[in-house]
């Protein structure tokens, strides 16, 4: 079978729908990040010149911010490596190639990809 012909069966359809929904999902993640990342930035300062008695209040609420930015980071990478993953599952069995686990890690789970790919 031609590529063309290949990369068009469901097992092959289900790896992209997966793919496109972890990169979503990814996605999800930075926009939260930034977007309260930005609220702070924005509100700290004013509400630190508003009321100057906030400042331990404001300081412990940036300091709380960065570890769980640190966290969402986390999710995202997670997130963003296993649909690079997905995407190379693809192309590798499109292409009829080998796995190389030593460059691409393990391959995500069916389980994994059904999940993603039925969102």
């Amino acid at each position: 079978m031609n590529v063309h012909g290949n990369q068009n069966q469901p097992d092959k359809l289900k790896l992209l729908a997966a793919q496109r929904q972890f990169y979503n999902w990814a996605k999800t993640w930075i926009g939260i990040n930034y977007s309260i990342t930005f609220i702070i930035a924005v509100y700290a300062p004013i509400g630190y010149l508003l009321f100057p008695e906030s400042k331990y209040v404001v300081g412990a609420i940036g300091a709380a911010w960065t570890l769980i930015s640190l966290l969402i980071n986390l999710k995202e990478q997670a997130l963003t490596n296993k649909a690079a993953r997905v995407q190379e599952q693809f192309d590798t069995e499109v292409f009829g190639l080998e796995w190389n686990e030593v460059i691409a890690g393990k391959k995500v789970s069916p389980e994994e990809i059904d999940n993603a790919r039925s969102k």
